[in-house]
């Protein structure tokens, strides 16, 4: 079975026609979840909100969890597109374009971080700066609240950087062998950190590989899957909802850290359950996570993520650290970064993608 599935080629997607940019459907709105989540897991305990509790803490986990396989699956989905079409991979416009992705909104939030440290709202250190800047966040703990969320991105930046380069040179078979190599190992490198006191911080790339690597490997090998009569049947079975419950259930189970396998199947949950709200586009779900105000909420979700741990804090001593005007500037704040910076660099980012494009037609039509 493990050998069959290697040897897929490409991907099946779900396009909205309706989008210029060919969304895979319902991304979108997993990513309005994820952000919810970690809302969620984040705003409980803040001043006239709800307590914060076992089970709320563990919901902003999940909701990086979700983030991470749906990383992994569509940059992966992405890659393949180009490297089916052209037969390579174009290292530079990956990195130019995921820069441009990136860069401006997270860059103006450090800022923006620093000038309040300026002016003495906040104390930052700064180590915790040079480590934001450069995305190795995740290799120390000790960081402000207001940068602690910061190692998430550090290990998505940390894929993006060896993820292409790893598929370029080795293909997409060689890809697939190597994803499945870190679904493997990395529960076994967090059980040694766990028993053995190693002294690393448990977010380092090497631990967390396989939460990215899972949605990789989805992408990977998607069209034989698909193909499997056993993955049809769970994917259609009106039980199917246990698998997402199961994924929940791992991730706030008391001992997960102990039994490090146990977020790895979590991780295969959710990957599954990617792959089901894809195909179920559709149905009453699929028509929920694609409705236009969830959509919208997914599309702001990065600048969401970046602004909610200013105003998202338990600890904060300031009038918009109070729900609900936490969550609502929060919201604000997101969507002024999504349309005056994110957005634009969008728009270049596609047009650099379209110029690239029509280079790559140029020198086919020359061959």
């Amino acid at each position: 079975m493990i050998s069959s599935i290697l040897t897929s080629s490409t991907p099946q997607t779900v396009l909205d026609g309706k989008s210029s940019t060919k969304r895979i459907r319902s991304l979108d709105g997993l990513r309005a979840i994820s952000i919810s989540f970690v809302i969620l897991g984040h705003i409980a305990g803040t001043k006239r909100c709800f307590g914060q509790s076992y089970v709320t803490g563990h919901t902003a986990a999940l909701g990086v969890d979700i983030f991470f396989v749906i990383s992994g699956f569509l940059i992966t989905s992405l890659l393949m597109k180009e490297f089916v079409k052209t037969g390579r991979i174009s290292l530079k416009g990956f990195y130019i374009r995921r820069a441009l992705r990136i860069f401006p909104a997270f860059y103006l939030f450090l800022m923006i971080q620093a000038l309040l440290v300026h002016l003495d709202v906040v104390h930052i250190e700064p180590w915790e700066f040079l480590t934001a800047m450069t995305y190795t966040a995740n290799s120390v703990v000790g960081a402000h609240w207001n940068l602690g969320h910061i190692w998430s991105l550090s290990v998505e930046e940390q894929f993006y950087l060896l993820w292409p380069a790893a598929l370029s040179l080795t293909g997409l078979k060689g890809g697939a062998r190597w994803a499945l190599g870190a679904v493997l190992v990395a529960p076994l490198l967090r059980s040694l950190n766990y028993f053995q006191h190693w002294p690393v911080n448990d977010g380092i790339f090497p631990l967390r590989a396989d939460f990215l690597a899972i949605g990789c490997l989805l992408a990977l090998t998607r069209e034989r899957l698909h193909a499997n009569a056993i993955y049809h049947r769970l994917l259609s079975s009106r039980w199917f909802f246990l698998v997402p419950t199961a994924a929940y259930l791992m991730r706030i189970y008391p001992g997960g850290r102990t039994l490090a396998f146990l977020l790895s199947l979590g991780n295969v949950c959710l990957a599954l359950t990617v792959d089901w709200t894809i195909i179920n586009s559709e149905g009453a779900i699929g028509r929920f996570l694609n409705a236009k105000p969830l959509v919208y909420i997914g599309t702001l979700s990065y600048s969401i993520y970046l602004w909610q741990q200013f105003f998202v804090d338990r600890y904060g001593k300031l009038g918009l650290n109070t729900f609900p005007w936490n969550l609502l500037a929060t919201l604000i704040c997101a969507a002024l970064s999504y349309h005056l910076v994110e957005l634009p660099f969008l728009r270049l980012k596609d047009r650099f993608h379209s110029k690239a494009d029509g280079v790559k037609r140029t020198l086919a039509c020359a061959e």
